[in-house]
Order: C-alpha cells, then structure tokens, then sequence
C-alpha cells in the first residue's frame, strides 16, 4: 500500500527496491521467500527467472498467493508455516528474503529465525532483511501504551502479539559470526532522511554515511532497515559501486 494509491494487495503491489537493484548480480537459483504474503517480492524474481518457495503464516495470503502465480505461470509455491518451527534445509536457497517480517517475534525467536537463514543459503548467495527500527514514527506510541517485555520488544495489547523494533546495528550483529560472508549494503532510515550507501564487503557504515536526501519522494519506508549480505564463497563479485536511485 505504500507504493499504489489503490490496494489491490495488502502490502502493495511493487517489490521491495534493494532487490530490484540488485537483482542482477544475484545467480538463477531458488529463493525462499519468509513472509512471502501474497507475492509482490516472490512474482517479481519469478519473472526474472528464480524458483521461489515462500513461507507464510497467514491461509489467506497463502491461497491468494498460490492462485495469482498460477494464473501468471510462475515458478512460485507458497507454504502455510509459522517461521518459529521452520527448519530449513543446509545450502539450498541461492537468496532468502525476510521482508517486514521479523518485527513480529521476540529476540529471542529472531535469533533462531536468523539461525535457520544462515544454514539455509548457499555458497555465493545472498540474504536480504528488511524490517522497522526504532526511528520509526511508531516506536514512541507504541513504547507508551504496550509493555515492553523484553528490549525494545512489546506485547501489543489489542492484538495479544509481539512486536520488536530494530536498532540500525542489531540486525548485522546477528551475522557477525556469518563467516565468508560479508555486508553488501545498508539503507538505514530516520524520520527525516533517507540514506542509502553502497560500500565494499567488509566495511562498516553509520548513519549519517550515504546520500541523504528527503525521504518524501522514495519507495523507502520511513523508520526503516534495509540489508543484503552476499556470500563471498563461491561467487567471484567485485565491489559494486552502484548508488540507490533516490
């Protein structure tokens, strides 16, 4: 819904933009989506030529999914799963995708969730998260009226579920272990700006690096983290200098 006026799906239409930008430089292969919804980010790869295996907790979304690459012919097969009891299979998955989804368990899911993503993604692939920080607009109402239960991590009281926001550098801390692999890029949002750096394997970024410019106008989400780590064993990639078209 933030990238069509008319919501014809309920996280719109368009796929997330670091995957449209990086697309190319990722190997044909099989991705697994988590969190795969009713397919915007799944449809799109499916196009470019990927097998895409997603994984999704709601039955709706999982019908609704199924139906829609089935009337496109895409190479697209969704699966009603909740992330907390998956076990994903050693080096299968050229690219795993966990999109706007990991916001939704408590720390101490999140690591196993992470665990299992790990595991799962092949020599020379890549893993991309995208997920709310605590610079979202939300995070103060939300701190106000829910309980927090574990750090930055709330038990929302009209829904009976959880919700973690995200620090800029929580998200790579969990892969800082992930050996061979290295960082990509980062697109880090505040409430005013949105930066958005590409850098070389291995180099840390803050903030304020990147080019900032008013978020108004750009298919980023406010408040946000974007990150793609690339697996640097099996693939011969060179730094990639691109920047965002922001």
């Amino acid at each position: 819904m933030i990238f069509t006026k008319k919501k014809s799906a309920a996280w719109g239409l368009r796929p997330d933009l670091p995957l449209e930008q990086y697309a190319d430089i990722i190997p044909k292969g099989k991705v697994l989506d988590l969190g795969i919804g009713e397919g915007r980010n799944a449809f799109y790869l499916a196009k470019l030529g990927f097998t895409v295996e997603g994984i999704d907790v709601s039955k709706t979304a999982v019908s609704k999914c199924d139906r829609q690459a089935e009337k496109l012919k895409l190479k697209v097969k969704a699966t009603m799963c909740d992330l907390r009891e998956i076990h994903i299979s050693k080096e299968r998955y050229i690219l795993i995708i966990c999109a706007w989804v990991l916001n939704f368990f408590k720390r101490s899911e999140i690591k196993a969730i992470i665990t299992e993503i790990k595991n799962g993604v092949k020599k020379g692939g890549f893993v991309y998260v995208s997920a709310f920080s605590t610079s979202d607009p939300s995070y103060e109402i939300v701190r106000k009226n829910s309980k927090m239960i574990e750090k930055n991590t709330f038990l929302l009281a009209n829904t009976k579920s959880y919700y973690h926001y995200f620090e800029p550098q929580e998200i790579t801390s969990y892969f800082k272990n992930f050996k061979m692999r290295r960082l990509l890029i980062v697109v880090c949002l505040t409430l005013t700006f949105v930066c958005a750096q590409t850098f070389r394997p291995g180099v840390q970024v803050n903030d304020d690096q990147g080019v900032c410019r008013p978020s108004t106008r750009v298919r980023y989400k406010q408040g946000s983290i974007y990150v793609m780590w690339m697996d640097l064993r099996g693939g011969q990639y060179n730094n990639d200098q691109r920047k965002f078209n922001i």
